[in-house]
This record gives C-alpha cells, structure tokens and sequence, in this order.
C-alpha cells in the first residue's frame, strides 16, 4: 500500500523531470555555456536544477557537510569521491557544477546518460589504455580551465560495502599541475544507519534499479566535504591516493567510531 502511495505522486513527478530534462537539453549548447548568471553559466545552472529535481523525485534529501580544512567550494580542483551508486552523480551535480569521469556504458542509459553527458562527463572504456591516455588529457585541459572534475577512483561500486583500494591514475593531471585534490566521502543512511538500497543488485539493469528505487522510502545522502589536499613536487600520485582513500575510510565508519571527532558544519542542499 505504501509503495503505490509513493508512485502516485511520484511517477507525475517523473514525468516532470522528463520534461525538465528536455528543456535542461535545450538550454545546454554552445551559447547556454557562455551566458553566466552569477557565479555559474546557464548550462551549469540548467544541469543543477535538473539534478535537484531528480533528487527530489527519488526522496533523497542531500546534506553538505562542511569540515575544518575544506576549502570547496570556492577553488576549482579535482574531486575524489568513494562509489556508492549511479545516484552518485545525482548527489553531486545537486551541489556544484562539475565534470565527471564515468564509464562508457552510463553513456547509453536512457535520459540520465544524456544529461551526464551534458553536464561535460568524460566517458572512459574499461581495459582501454588509449581511452585513458585521452581522458587524462581531457581532464587536464578541464582542470586548467577552472572546472570541477570530478572521479570514482575505486574503478567502480565496491561489490561489497565500504571502501575499495583507490587507483591512483587518474590523480595524475591534478598533481602534475599543482591543483588541489578535493576527497568528498559519501554516505547512504536510513534512520541514522549506513544503507546500502542505492547499490546495484546482482545482475540489476539500470532501468530495473531506477524503478525500485522511485518506490523506495526516502534516505538522507551525506556529502562529507573532508580537509583539502594540496599537492607536492615530490610526491608520488599513489601516496596522495592513498591519502584520500585513508580519509574517505574513516569517515565512511559508523557515527559511533567518530564519537570524538569535531562536529562539522552541516547544510541542506
């Protein structure tokens, strides 16, 4: 009874945000991505109202979490998420404008693959050494032109919850250009605990998740954003890596293990 309450308002929502897609769609070209109203262009602000929207849609209330040592927003730098579910890039689009590396399957999945594709996303094929020489050097060109990119380096959602090993590859153009590494740690949480409903199931397609999903009861997504990393001349892209995976971790871990750490400063996106 509950799940058909839920989809009677929110399938007319769906709805919606198909039409605001398409409108979003029309909005991100060449002259939407010069014209800036305030701090943003049209496009960014046309893929943001789009991701809040879905957001919405989906009952995921978003909360930012500011601690001490964070300067983004305010710099452009590269961001460094753990994966938790393709709702990932929702989450994040809601918050800033951004770029994302992303496999090239995201590419082909129905409206969401196109606007993703809108918002800038650099599409990477597995396995493929020549597609990731290009998307270093689309991510270095992104990144000395001032935009937010941002990457899963853990290659893709853990098959089991947590935090996976981080590769550092992709950490590459931002420490070759001294520019600040941004770890941003999220969290899926119902009632206060860690959920893992967001998460593929086995053998689940896109379009099968998006459905359960629109029937689920709403969840809270944390955004951690943790101390920024400034890198150095001399060091080595898989210490920072492990750097930023090692701060990721521990703010993955249960509220009860971080009892005596500084309270930081929460916002709802």
């Amino acid at each position: 009874m509950l799940i058909m309450l839920r989809l009677l308002w929110r399938i007319p929502m769906l709805l919606l945000l198909l039409l605001v897609s398409f409108l979003a769609m029309l909005l991100v070209n060449p002259l939407g991505s010069r014209v800036r109203c305030g701090q943003h262009r049209l496009s960014q602000h046309a893929v943001r109202a789009w991701a809040r929207l879905f957001a919405f849609t989906f009952a995921l209330r978003i909360q930012r979490i500011q601690h001490a040592g964070a300067n983004w927003p305010g710099i452009h730098a590269l961001l460094v998420a753990n994966h938790q579910s393709w709702q990932d890039i929702i989450v994040l689009l809601s918050i800033e404008p951004m770029r994302f590396v992303a496999k090239r399957e995201i590419r082909d999945w129905p409206v969401f693959g196109a606007m993703v594709a809108a918002a800038g996303t650099v599409f990477i094929r597995r396995g493929d050494m020549q597609s990731t020489d290009q998307v270093r050097d689309s991510m270095h060109d992104a990144l000395q032109a001032s935009s937010n990119v941002a990457i899963f380096p853990e290659g893709g959602v853990p098959t089991s919850p947590g935090v996976a090993r981080f590769h550092a590859r992709l950490f590459a153009p931002a420490i070759d250009a001294m520019l600040p590494i941004q770890p941003l740690c999220l969290r899926y949480l119902i009632n206060g605990r860690a959920s893992q409903r967001s998460r593929f199931r086995q053998r689940e397609s896109f379009t099968a998740s998006l459905v359960r999903l629109l029937a689920a009861p709403p969840q809270t997504v944390q955004v951690h954003v943790l101390p920024t990393l400034m890198p150095q001349h001399d060091r080595q892209r898989k210490a920072v890596a492990r750097q930023a995976e090692e701060m990721i971790r521990q703010c993955y871990q249960p509220e009860s293990d971080r009892a005596s750490q500084p309270s930081p400063q929460a916002s709802v996106v």
